[in-house]
């Protein structure tokens, strides 16, 4: 296989993934999985987390019933429990707080994986919680896992690879945005010109953003980043095709008159 037939073939299988991995999403977010037991944990967990996960979950929830479990002591706040599993012989011991919710398991499946073993499940049972504390609510694992970091736009006192860094998760996340969009437009010819007036529109706002501006003007100098001055390349590109467009509607119209 030569080079071109490779960089095709990776880039329909890129698409292909791609594809999927939109219908995946979609499922998601807008298909319940069918579930063996209704409860408030259970419709917490259905709520938040993919439909993988939950299926893990809900095999580590339902595995709780056969967990037997017993106070040992209470020292305040913080309870710690012996439990065992129906037929096991390991014994693993849970270190609750009441008032945190913060719970711990000799078994460490939540440290290995992120995920509540059947353990703890049932010392959040025994204690008559009806949903995940949200600090076992790894962002990984739910449905709001592909939207981007916030942040800030206040930069006083930031150092300069900070304030990189921050640009670099905005980037990110605007790349990935863009990505779902651009495969769905691409599947009709009026989604993609929906997509092009949006961005034509964008790039005009974008022009008048005060800050934006600022920071170009700025890049070009004293700012010696590649990154800033490839983007204000960008920008001096896109405004020069979007005038090269216009004058090209401009001529055909006054050819059609």
């Amino acid at each position: 296989m030569d080079v071109i037939s490779f960089v095709q073939h990776f880039e329909e299988k890129t698409k292909e993934m791609h594809l999927d991995e939109l219908e995946d999403d979609h499922f998601c977010k807008h298909v319940v999985p069918r579930v063996q037991v209704w409860s408030g944990i259970v419709n917490h967990a259905v709520y938040v987390y993919t439909s993988k996960i939950f299926n893990f979950f809900e095999m580590e929830l339902l595995g709780c019933m056969g967990v037997r479990m017993k106070e040992l002591c209470k020292d305040g706040e913080v309870c710690i429990y012996e439990a065992i599993e129906e037929g096991q012989q390991k014994v693993c011991k849970i270190n609750y707080n009441l008032s945190t919710q913060d719970i711990s398991c000799s078994c460490k499946l939540f440290e290995r994986m992120g995920i509540l073993c059947r353990l703890a499940l049932k010392a959040f049972d025994f204690n008559n919680l009806t949903q995940i504390p949200v600090q076992y609510i790894l962002k990984r694992w739910t449905k709001e896992a592909k939207k981007g970091i916030v942040v800030s736009n206040e930069r006083h006192g930031l150092s300069s690879n900070t304030v990189k860094s921050v640009q670099s998760l905005r980037l990110s996340e605007l790349m990935h945005m863009g990505s779902n969009v651009y495969s769905i437009a691409s599947l009709s010819d009026s989604g993609t010109k929906i997509v092009k007036e949006k961005l034509a529109e964008a790039m005009e706002l974008l022009e008048k953003d005060e800050e934006i501006v600022n920071r170009l003007a700025h890049a070009k100098k004293v700012d010696s980043s590649p990154s800033l001055n490839a983007i204000s390349d960008i920008w001096t590109m896109a405004s020069l095709s979007q005038d090269s467009n216009n004058h090209g509607i401009d001529q055909f119209q006054s050819q059609q008159n």
